[in-house]
């Protein structure tokens, strides 16, 4: 009867109120440290997620430790995902405020090149109907 009753595993009360009290102690002691997962064996033996089971002690100290470095690691990357959007709408914004430069910059260079062609071709039609005149 009571192998099968797993009940007193889970208790959102005495996981909640942990979690609160230890983040705190947690905070202090590892600023730094790599996150190390291991296989929790009572998990494995039950077919159950570990951060249901109810543990204490070092395991507990560990499990929470482990949570706030993944959160403070979630939080940066967000936080850095977020910069770099915003480095590339400046850049995007940077390239259109050049490409309207350069397109200002063009239109005086097409509209010499587009003068300097029709006195051509109109000097090349007035040369060409000055030779058929003569010629007649």
């Amino acid at each position: 009867m009571f192998k099968n009753d797993l009940s007193y595993l889970y208790s959102d009360d005495i996981l909640s109120s942990t979690v609160q009290d230890s983040s705190m102690k947690v905070a202090k002691r590892c600023e730094n440290e790599a996150v190390r997962i291991g296989i929790n064996r009572r998990a494995m033996t039950i077919n159950h997620r570990s951060k249901h089971l109810l543990i204490f002690g070092d395991d507990m100290f560990k499990r929470d430790r482990n949570r706030l470095i993944s959160r403070k690691m979630k939080d940066k990357r967000h936080y850095s995902e977020k910069n770099l959007l915003k480095q590339i709408c400046q850049l995007e914004s940077g390239s259109s405020f050049i490409e309207n430069q350069l397109r200002q910059l063009q239109l005086p260079k097409n509209t010499l090149e587009d003068v300097t062609n029709n006195n051509f071709s109109l000097k090349m039609t007035i040369d060409s109907g000055f030779d058929l005149s003569m010629k007649s």
